[in-house]
């Protein structure tokens, strides 16, 4: 693995770690985990710990024999019209379905109140909405719903 596909890695997962490529590869694992997908985890997987690289072996494989189908609301394809077409109610609306899934299911607070989201500009909506349509978010889903 070259250090430019590293630092590829870096800037498509917005990781600012430095170092040698066992330093980057390891920032990247440290802030990212599981939410990276396969083929980014097989690229940096020799470059970790053994105890890691048994770890991102083990999420590979349950990702294989575990595939999940229903994200039920915590995760969906972005639609196909852009979010920066999309209105400001629509952004909400949205939001609000994917906040009311991942805390019915995680347990845990989103801190996205109807109060924030009212006060949240536009542009910190799309951001925020921008994310739940990412394959971060897809990928953490999956790990909740198949610890379930």
């Amino acid at each position: 693995m070259s250090v430019e596909t590293l630092k590829k890695l870096k800037i498509k997962h917005e990781v600012s770690t430095s170092g040698t490529k066992k330093d980057m590869a390891y920032g990247l694992w440290t802030v990212r985990g599981s939410s990276l997908n396969n083929e980014d985890l097989l690229l940096i997987k020799d470059l970790l710990p053994k105890k890691t690289q048994k770890e991102v072996e083990k999420i590979i494989k349950t990702r294989e024999m575990k595939p999940i189908i229903n994200y039920r609301g915590m995760w969906k394809a972005k639609p196909g019209s852009p979010l920066s077409k999309m209105p400001r109610d629509e952004l909400i609306r949205n939001l609000r379905l994917f906040r009311n899934a991942w805390e019915k299911i995680t347990t845990k607070n989103m801190d996205l109140s109807n109060e924030r989201l009212a006060s949240e500009t536009t542009s910190d909506l799309r951001s925020l909405l921008k994310f739940y349509y990412s394959d971060a978010a897809k990928f953490i889903a999956e790990d909740y719903l198949r610890k379930m």
